[in-house]
């Protein structure tokens, strides 16, 4: 069907091949995220290239930008190994929604398969 998303987890509740659930995602997790995996790294970038022009006064553009990028891509690695260690897998975060009963902050329609 079009419109609807389909993912296929584990649960420990008693459901069934084609049972529908909702997910819900809290406005405070969707915040969180986006901070982590937006904000976080721009501001490596920014700090790296400013600490860089700091301790190498005056340094070059290129350094700077070698010391930007550098920054963006280590605190995107922290980023991505916080969330490696948070989750486990990447289906585990569905795992654990789909535990919350009665949650209505959800967009679209979505169906979650149980195997046996």
């Amino acid at each position: 069907m079009a419109g609807e998303t389909h993912f296929v987890v584990k649960s420990a509740l008693d459901l069934e091949v084609g049972n529908e659930v909702v997910i819900g995602v809290s406005e405070s997790d969707i915040l969180r995220g986006a901070f982590l995996v937006y904000i976080l790294p721009l501001l490596g970038m920014f700090l790296f290239a400013m600490l860089i022009d700091v301790v190498l006064a005056p340094a070059s553009e290129a350094i700077k930008l070698v010391a930007g990028a550098a920054g963006f891509l280590l605190i995107l690695g922290w980023v991505r190994a916080r969330h490696k260690r948070a989750t486990g897998d990447a289906f585990s975060a569905c795992h654990r929604a789909a535990q919350i009963p009665n949650s209505h902050d959800h967009i679209g329609k979505t169906s979650i398969t149980f195997p046996h």
